[in-house]
């Protein structure tokens, strides 16, 4: 796959990732020939826990991984309630 064929979308709290794969292959041979064409459509659709800042999202993709990091914003951190 390459990274023109990844789409990644953020709407609301739910992170899309949609694409498409195609694989080629030819074998040729003395005696015969081969060609397999073998594709086909995903995505997926994640509910993120709490709401996220777009502006802070990076995606890489590299060597056929794709990586998202997502910071959780400083307003959502656990804060420590004392008591009295």
């Amino acid at each position: 796959m390459d990274k023109n064929d990844v789409e990644i979308d953020l709407n609301d709290r739910i992170l899309k990732i949609k694409g498409e794969r195609k694989s080629d292959s030819e074998i040729k041979d003395e005696n015969y020939y081969r060609k397999e064409t073998s594709f086909g459509k995903f995505e997926i659709a994640v509910t993120l826990p709490v709401d996220v800042n777009s502006d802070q999202i990076k995606a890489e993709y590299k060597d056929g991984l794709l990586k998202i990091e997502i910071s959780k914003p400083e307003g959502q951190k656990p804060k420590q309630i004392s008591i009295h």
